[in-house]
């Protein structure tokens, strides 16, 4: 790593794995993916949509609690293609969700 690095996140991302639903606004496109990490202030996922940095984004994630999906929103920060129809993708959620990230943690074993 070069020693130039540094890192900018406010808040630790969970390496965790929730369905997704994204909805693009700008587009008025839907998809669905899965996260590869979640924090209070930012989502990264995998989808087969590709999207552009600063793209407006609607996301329900699909917490394990038997609850409704957690509903958020947020904008394209960054997308890359990483196969022939999967994109990574990070977005930073217009507002901190504490409470969301709690619902998260306590479905963790």
């Amino acid at each position: 790593m070069s020693e130039d690095f540094q890192d900018r996140r406010s808040f630790m991302r969970l390496a965790r794995v929730l369905d997704v639903k994204v909805v693009d606004l700008d587009a008025n496109k839907e998809a669905k993916g899965q996260t590869h990490d979640i924090s209070a202030d930012g989502i990264g996922f995998i989808t087969d949509m590709s999207l552009d940095r600063d793209t407006n984004l609607e996301l329900w994630l699909y917490i394990p609690d038997n609850a409704e999906p957690l509903y958020t929103k947020g904008k394209v920060v960054w997308a890359k293609m990483v196969d022939s129809n999967a994109y990574r993708v990070g977005v930073r959620l217009n507002k901190v969700d504490f409470a969301g990230i709690s619902r998260i943690l306590r479905t963790i074993a």
